[in-house]
């Protein structure tokens, strides 16, 4: 492949990317308030004695498949629902920090995240398992704290430890406001070259290494 070649196509795949990243976060913050909604509604519904893993299974049992194939490979069961918790995958600092973005951009109490994350990602984790990883946030000053709310602050978190706490996949780019792994590689701008050595007339320029 010709250098022009290769450049071409990485143009392609930066741009892309791009466009891809921009539209991902378009459809997530499109999604916030139905996340929302949702939440509110399975909470009404628990407070009216309702089963809701016992509703969840007697729906997927009943509903036939729109993609029969996909189905028979074990990627999506009977009511063509994707497998599995998306959001198992995401460590609980990363929920806190997905959900304060997403949803909570005014701050949240640990209890209503607490709430927010089994009813809206099905996520059960317990005042002890949260605390401690808030706590650590406010440390490394990702979060800050106003009385019992925590608002986050996108700048102080970087984009490799979005991916590590699964929020954005191990390819994406950070959403704006998060500091960009290029940001980190970056050197000041008012960095100065190196200055040669002096030499001092009437004396060897110092030995320079070959190797």
């Amino acid at each position: 492949m010709s250098q022009e070649s290769d450049g071409t196509l990485r143009d392609f795949l930066d741009r892309r990317e791009r466009e891809l990243t921009e539209k991902a976060t378009k459809l997530r913050n499109e999604l916030a308030p139905y996340e929302a909604e949702l939440a509110d509604i399975r909470r009404a519904k628990v407070a009216l004695g309702y089963n809701l893993a016992g509703m969840l299974t007697e729906f997927l049992q009943d509903a036939s498949s729109p993609n029969d194939a996909a189905t028979r490979a074990g990627n999506i069961p009977a009511g063509g629902m994707l497998a599995g918790n998306p959001f198992e995958r995401i460590t609980i600092k990363g929920l806190a920090v997905k959900a304060l973005d997403e949803k909570f951009r005014q701050g949240a109490t640990a209890q209503q995240l607490l709430e927010f994350f089994r009813d809206a990602w099905g996520r059960d984790i317990d005042r002890a398992s949260l605390s401690p990883q808030l706590s650590r946030l406010q440390e490394e000053g990702s979060l800050m704290r106003t009385g019992n709310k925590y608002m986050l602050v996108p700048e102080a978190i970087s984009e490799h430890e979005l991916k590590a706490w699964g929020v954005i996949p191990a390819w994406a780019t950070a959403p704006p406001g998060f500091k960009r792994d290029e940001e980190e590689d970056e050197e000041p701008s008012d960095a100065k070259p190196e200055s040669p050595p002096k030499v001092t007339e009437g004396t060897d320029p110092p030995f320079k290494r070959r190797f």
